[in-house]
């Protein structure tokens, strides 16, 4: 027993030692792994930071408001200038100036036949230059869906596209001059538009249309189709406002209209009321001359 106390006398101190030298070495080993880590992040760092700076840059800009570019200016005064132009677009029926399109509902007649829109007339009227004893034609009057009358037309047998192409403006024309004649209501509203720019903004005609939309038609001026139907309504337009400008001018009386027979018989009671106040002279005879004359 006092052996092994002496022999436990004899370790501790080593163990001890050996324990103390252990936790100083530890800790140092500590230390250095510690600034290896601190030092190993603060070299790979700076690109990470950079970055992080480049990223809060970009997110500034994107909510700090962009100053107008010299592109951006020219765009604008585009869009000026296509104001200035006051260009009226129209599409569909139900649309805003509806009224202007072909498939517009209003009844009208050439005194031949009835139409229930200007379509309906296009495409018969095509039906009767080509084939006029075909069916087809015949349908044309009795479907009043503009849609229908559009798949009919493209139906029509002895279709020749030179002849269409010579024929199509002045029937559509012709179509639209039926059209707002006989309703003074449209009339009114077409002759409302003064001398604005009419233009069928249909994206997928470039013959009577311009083959772009209404916010794409501005900036696509020098790409737009031909635009028939425009014309035919301004060529329309301009004959109303011809017409209406001689009738708001006063012309002379005919003579034998019923304004000549009222000035007439006015100017009969002003003379009778002139002869009134100063009696004509009567017929007195030859007066003597002075050498006649007895003194």
């Amino acid at each position: 027993m006092i052996h092994f106390l002496a022999l436990r006398h004899n370790i501790d101190p080593t163990f001890t030692s050996f324990r103390l030298a252990f936790i100083v070495r530890r800790r140092t080993l500590t230390k250095n792994w510690d600034t290896y880590i601190l030092s190993n992040t603060y070299s790979t760092m700076p690109p990470t930071s950079r970055r992080a700076k480049k990223n809060s840059k970009s997110k500034q800009e994107q909510k700090r408001p962009r100053s107008p570019s010299k592109s951006d200016t020219e765009k604008v005064s585009d869009s000026s200038q296509i104001v200035i132009d006051n260009a009226i677009y129209f599409f569909r029926p139900k649309e805003e100036h509806g009224y202007l399109s072909q498939w517009y509902a209003s009844s009208f007649t050439d005194g031949t036949y009835s139409y229930e829109n200007a379509e309906q007339y296009m495409m018969h009227r095509k039906g009767m230059l080509f084939a006029p004893d075909s069916p087809i034609t015949s349908a044309l009057l009795e479907t009043t869906n503009p849609r229908d009358i559009k798949s009919l037309g493209r139906m029509i047998p002895n279709f020749d596209e030179d002849v269409w192409k010579r024929e199509r403006l002045n029937i559509v024309t012709e179509g639209s001059r039926l059209k707002f004649r006989q309703s003074e209501a449209l009339k009114a509203r077409l002759l409302a538009t003064e001398d604005k720019e009419l233009v069928e903004a249909s994206p997928f005609d470039r013959i009577w249309g311009i083959g772009f939309g209404a916010k794409q038609a501005p900036m696509k001026r020098d790409k737009w189709g031909k635009n028939l139907l425009g014309k035919a309504l301004m060529t329309v337009r301009q004959e109303l406002q011809e017409e209406a400008t001689s009738d708001s001018v006063d012309p002379a009386p005919k003579l034998g209209s019923r304004r000549d027979s009222m000035g007439s018989q006015h100017s009969s009671e002003m003379v009778d009321a002139l002869e009134e106040q100063h009696p004509p002279v009567r017929d007195i005879g030859v007066l003597p001359s002075p050498t006649q004359t007895k003194l």
